[in-house]
């Protein structure tokens, strides 16, 4: 809006200026009018100083709360003293609000006033769209205005309301820069003022009101007013909001929010230009972008994707059809001149998305999204927006956003090496689009790939159908789990083919792809035994390794005489398995058959056992008996069930053993005598499990009681040994034996297996050991001494000489006997 009228009107709008721009103004005094309260008037919590003579006539007010009769004793206050003076203190009102009386002591004599607790609220608003446009933007040039939401207007009402004197709202307009405006230039360069609202009396009657009165009328707010050639009001962000304050209310409210201070509203001027933004520098091809708009509210603006003129509509963004405000496709804006002699038509392709008719919202923006697919082009596209206007006044704006090829990946869990029927699960990224396409080459198969789930279809470029296709999540990633059983698959080295079009190994050119090598193996099984040689009561252990991942597990198949066992173990992740079983004490001697039964590809045992019979599950056939009268045991049982496995509509592979159930035993190797204090090692053969535990006693045959007051008469030894690995078809033990501490005795030993019970005894001689033989001492020379002188000889008696006695005989005797045993034992 320019002003007329030369030098002078200048020097006008320049002093109207200063006054707009006033961060404080001159306060009236306000009228005592409005403190002037008559009966049935409504007064506010926190006003102060009223003078309540003509309302309250008696000494007191009384109040009865909701819910209460007025036949019972209502609350009063003594307001004698108060009456020209009165405070609606919020201590003694915030609680009690509604109708307060005058009351005599004894009665009411009539109704004071109505109390209520204010509450204000303020919108900035369009007044000629009629629309909220609060912390929105409006371009230059809207006309703004105030609506006011409070239930203060009774005081407007008030009699004897005194213009612009008693007005009680003041709105504030705070600039960018922070000056606080006191008024603002209107229509017709109007200077309106913000202070002392309302104006006039009896203009505010309901709760909701403009600085004109109730109803939206003249444009208060001219956002485009100038001063010469300068605008007023530069472009930004403006704060909003009013102030009531009748009667020291707003000190006494101590300016809370919604009840005498409104919340702080914006509003931001923009010039009339438009912008185009994108959420993305570049975007991955088969993923969405965003565009943008800002311009003026509710006007319609072009946009279109520029120089795109005879492109193929697939290989091309498009603006998506179906968003609010957004016209696709649209003939207008398809035959808009954007500028001398050159249309849309003759810059955008003709496709639904390449062009459309834009209409921005109160705010003046819009949000358009663009889609792109597998097939757009990686290239950077402009995308132009330009005013519905003529397009010598058009405004208009560009921005590029640039489409690139994504990438595809693709994993397999595990090592890479799998077995026929197994699940493999797939898995990987795709940035380019929005599936992905599967398929396999391999031994035998179609050399530019086939189907992932039918190895026998030929994957045929743009054929969705001879592809296995798998949609991609929202976070670019995919998986699936292929199931190889059925598909057609031997042994052998095979690549899976990730692409993000339906194109085979021959037209990957300029397509995005992955691949992932892996071998495919036949499942096998394997299972071994520790010793084919088995003693009565032995642990029987069959391990082994079923590759091939079996959930079932692997089936134990055991015949022997008059005994026909099936157990199912698990295989652990390792493929490893174990069966064990401690009840063979039980059994009876003789040769037993096993069969290790592997369910291979299609994971399922196809031969089991039901009831007293094995049926074979993939004919429904009820094959042979192996319980009961007329069964076959043993070998023909063995036999039976491998044949019905090797018929060739069950794929169970399988393997056999055989072992040998004996009664346990334990040789014991000769002894021979000892003496005492020998140390020696005893030791033999057994057919007992490596690990049995044998224990060895060694005792004295003499061993008696004796009584308590004699010492003991036993020497021996005891010890628990393990059976080892022997270096023929037995096994051995052995005990390492010192005897020292022993008496001369015969000895027993005991062996017994604590896991089978088997026992085993022998005897040993220990003695006492034979004395050393004498030895003659050497032979001295004489030695020659010269003579002496000699004194006669004393003669002494000599002792009589005795014969040996009986005890010294039998000792003889007893030596003798040593000798004679040493001579026998050497």
């Amino acid at each position: 809006m320019n002003m007329k009228g030369g030098n002078l009107m200048s020097k006008r709008i320049g002093i109207a200026m200063v006054a707009l721009l006033a961060m404080v103004m001159l306060v009236l005094p306000v009228s005592a009018e409005i403190k002037t309260i008559n009966s049935g008037n409504t007064v506010f919590v926190g006003e102060q100083g009223l003078n309540i003579t003509n309302a309250v006539p008696d000494d007191f007010i009384a109040y009865w709360a909701e819910g209460q009769s007025q036949t019972d004793v209502p609350y009063t206050i003594n307001v004698s003293s108060q009456k020209t003076s009165f405070y609606v203190a919020r201590n003694e009102f915030e609680g009690r609000t509604g109708d307060w009386y005058s009351w005599n002591g004894t009665a009411k004599t009539q109704l004071a006033f109505k109390v209520q607790i204010p509450s204000i609220d303020l919108k900035i608003w369009n007044s000629v769209t009629d629309k909220d446009v609060s912390d929105k933007s409006v371009v230059r040039g809207a006309f703004l205005t105030f609506r006011i939401e409070s239930n203060l207007h009774p005081i407007n009402t008030r009699a004897n309301y005194v213009e612009g004197a008693d007005g009680f709202l003041t709105v504030k307009v705070k600039d960018p820069v922070g000056s606080v405006y006191t008024i603002v230039i209107g229509e017709g360069d109007v200077q309106n003022p913000l202070t002392k609202l309302p104006r006039e009396a009896n203009t505010m009657t309901s709760s909701l009101w403009f600085p004109e009165g109730n109803t939206v009328a003249t444009n208060y707010w001219a956002t485009d007013a100038q001063v010469g050639t300068a605008y007023v009001y530069k472009a930004g962000s403006y704060q909003v909001w009013v102030e009531a304050d009748p009667n020291n209310m707003k000190t006494n409210w101590n300016s809370a929010t919604g009840n005498v201070v409104s919340t702080l509203r914006t509003v931001t001027i923009a010039d009339d230009t438009v912008t185009i933004t994108a959420n993305t520098e570049s975007v991955v091809r088969g993923n969405d972008f965003s565009l943008a708009i800002t311009g003026r509210p509710n006007s319609n603006y072009v946009l279109w994707i520029d120089g795109t003129s005879g492109a193929l509509c697939a290989e091309i963004p498009a603006i998506k059809s179906g968003q609010a405000g957004v016209s696709v496709p649209n003939a207008t804006a398809y035959n808009y001149t954007y500028k001398a002699g050159t249309n849309v038509s003759d810059s955008a392709a003709n496709c639904n998305g390449s062009y459309a008719m834009v209409t921005l919202d109160d705010s003046g923006k819009r949000t358009v999204g663009v889609s792109t697919v597998a097939s757009t082009n990686d290239k950077t596209y402009t995308f132009r927006v330009q005013d519905n206007k003529t397009y010598a006044i058009a405004k208009f704006d560009t921005v590029k956003v640039k489409v690139t090829k994504g990438a595809v990946t693709i994993d397999a869990e595990g090592d890479k090496v799998y077995y026929v029927g197994m699940d493999i699960k797939l898995f990987g990224e795709n940035t380019d689009s929005e599936k992905v396409y599967l398929f396999i080459t391999g031994p035998n198969l179609a050399s530019n790939g086939a189907n992932l789930d039918d190895t026998t279809q030929e994957s045929i470029n743009d054929n969705d159908a001879t592809f296995h296709v798998e949609n991609v999540k929202s976070d670019n990633t995919w998986e699936y789990t292929w199931a190889t059983s059925g598909v057609g698959l031997d042994a052998g080295t095979y690549t899976v083919w990730a692409v993000s079009q339906p194109k085979n190994k021959g037209s990957l050119s300029g397509v995005k792809y992955a691949s992932l090598s892996f071998q495919i193996r036949k499942a096998f099984v394997t299972a071994q035994m520790d010793t084919t040689r088995l003693a009565k009561g032995d642990k029987l252990v069959i391990k082994g390794n079923a590759e091939g991942n079996p959930s079932e597990g692997v089936n134990i198949w055991i015949f022997g005489t008059n005994l026909a066992i099936d157990r199912t173990e698990s295989v652990e992740d390792d493929t490893s398995f174990k069966y064990e079983n401690s009840n063979t004490r039980d059994w009876s001697a003789g040769q037993y058959f096993v069969v290790v039964q592997h369910p291979m590809y299609n994971n399922k045992l196809d031969a089991v056992r039901r009831d007293d019979y094995v049926v074979n599950l993939a004919q429904n056939l009820t094959e042979f008996k192996i319980i009961g009268p007329n069964r076959l045991m043993g070998s023909d049982a063995a036999e039976a069930l491998v044949q019905v496995l090797n018929k060739p509509n069950i794929d169970d592979t399988y393997v056999k053993l055989y072992f040998m159930l004996e009664e346990g035993y334990i040789n014991i190797d000769a002894i021979g005598d000892q003496y005492i204090g020998d140390k020696f090692t005893m030791k033999g053969t057994t057919n007992l499990a490596v690990d049995d535990a044998l224990i060895i006693t060694i005792t004295s045959a003499s061993f008696r009681p004796t009584e308590k007051t004699q010492a003991s008469e036993f020497s021996g030894a005891s010890g628990t040994v393990k059976v080892v690995k022997g270096t023929g078809v037995e096994n051995a033990w052995s005990f390492d034996v010192d005897t020292t501490g022993f008496k001369p005795d015969q000895y027993i030993v005991t062996i017994e297996c604590v896991e089978t019970g088997t026992t085993a005894t022998t005897t040993f001689t220990v003695s006492e050991v034979p004395p050393a033989t004498p030895t003659t001492p050497p032979t001295t020379p004489p030695v020659t001494t010269p003579p002496v002188e000699t004194t006669p000889p004393v003669t002494t008696t000599p002792p009589p000489t005795t014969t040996p006695g009986f005890g010294a005989i039998i000792a003889l005797i007893g030596l003798g006997a040593v000798a004679v045993l040493v001579l026998r034992r050497h």
